[in-house]
């Protein structure tokens, strides 16, 4: 127990050395390098763990978890990021953002800590408004993913993936809201009315025509969970996007550029060309851009059908949702459809985490955005 105990003020102390610092009016971000040993677990991407994000002082993310172990497959806080894994022969694991891992035999769970044969090659470069992470595993990816302050109180999460790759990644959301309990003051929002299957009959949560309500506090112990949140209009066995009103581009049908174009042979990181406004070489351009005062769903071009302006049925749902408890509001939205959306929560925390699939060849890298705004609200 003292063995244990002195290795985690080790790591505390050590990982609190390398933190990488982002701060604007209104926000201030610490993140740890990926290599610092803060967190150790083969669950979630390594690049960009919070450790934590406040707004006016109030702390949004921070360490949710009772007790501290920087091998729990959970230990990570805020906009944590997990990829589907690939098995690959030879009984090994690949994890975009952890790398190599050894198999045990036994069916693959995310909750365990696998061995890393090979943890790739790491390279970050902080800025004064942004921090950026390179990932290399040689002979299978190269990933990149940058947190970048857009504003007063927001920011973006971008990446680029290249290599071959089929799956999945959502983002688990580990917001603790000024470490409120979670319950009826904790609200979850989405711009349609959702639907799901919950996993237990609970009296302590339920679906409203706009989002999700907690109608009493979880206690401690106590979780609730739904793993399939859309848009309850939708025809039984078809996608969510052929019932949902999807905004329209007043210049085209092509969303806003996310153009991932590069050199062959080259890594993402060195022609990856963000979009760039018609009148500077500044990144203006983020994909969740809105006008002054206005919803970033507004003026998001999301992709259409040939036949119109209904997405086709491999799309998905919008990536928009919103979570706040008191004053306080968080609202995402990203670059890409939603192809599932799930919800967890318990006593500390509520967990809003939605699905977007990948398609990556090694000609044809994946890029995607998420937009994180934060503001208050009228609670009068």
């Amino acid at each position: 127990m003292k063995k244990f105990a002195f290795y985690n003020i080790f790591f505390r102390i050590f990982a609190a050395m390398k933190m990488l610092a982002l701060q604007s009016a209104c926000l201030q971000m610490l993140l740890h390098h990926p290599e610092d040993g803060f967190y150790r677990g083969t669950r979630f991407d390594h690049a960009g763990v919070w450790d934590s994000l406040l707004f006016r002082g109030v702390e949004l993310c921070g360490r949710w978890f009772p007790s501290y172990d920087p091998f729990m497959h959970d230990a990570v806080c805020g906009p944590a990021e997990e990829f589907s894994p690939v098995f690959l022969e030879g009984g090994r694991i690949l994890k975009i953002g952890v790398g190599l891992l050894q198999a045990d035999g036994a069916p693959y769970d995310r909750f365990k800590l696998y061995p890393v044969l090979d943890g790739g090659q790491w390279t970050v470069e902080a800025g004064p408004s942004s921090v950026r992470f390179f990932h290399r595993l040689p002979g299978f990816y190269e990933y990149e993913k940058t947190v970048a302050l857009t504003g007063e109180a927001s920011f973006e999460i971008r990446h680029a993936l290249r290599g071959s790759y089929q799956g999945e990644v959502y983002n688990h959301n580990f917001f603790t809201m000024g470490k409120m309990a979670v319950g009826p003051s904790r609200l979850v929002d989405f711009p349609f009315t959702p639907a799901g299957t919950w996993r237990a009959q609970y009296d302590s949560v339920g679906f409203t025509d706009s989002g999700v309500r907690f109608y009493r506090p979880l206690q401690e112990g106590e979780s609730v969970y739904c793993g399939n949140i859309h848009a309850a209009a939708q025809a039984e066995g078809t996608s969510p996007s052929a019932s949902f009103n999807w905004p329209k581009s007043a210049e085209c049908n092509a969303p806003s550029a996310l153009p991932c174009a590069q050199a062959e042979g080259t890594s993402p990181s060195a022609s990856y060309n963000w979009p760039k406004s018609a009148e500077c070489n500044a990144p203006s351009a983020s994909p969740c851009a809105q006008a002054e005062g206005t919803s970033p769903s507004a003026s998001y071009n999301w992709p259409k059908s040939a036949e119109g302006d209904v997405p086709s049925a491999a799309m998905g749902m919008p990536y928009r949702m919103s979570l706040a408890e008191g004053a306080f509001r968080v609202s995402v939205e990203g670059s890409v459809p939603v192809s599932r959306t799930v919800l967890w929560a318990n006593h500390r925390i509520a967990c809003l985490e939605p699905y977007n699939t990948l398609s990556v060849r090694p000609a044809a890298p994946d890029c995607w955005t998420l937009c994180y705004e934060i503001d208050t609200i009228d609670t009068q």
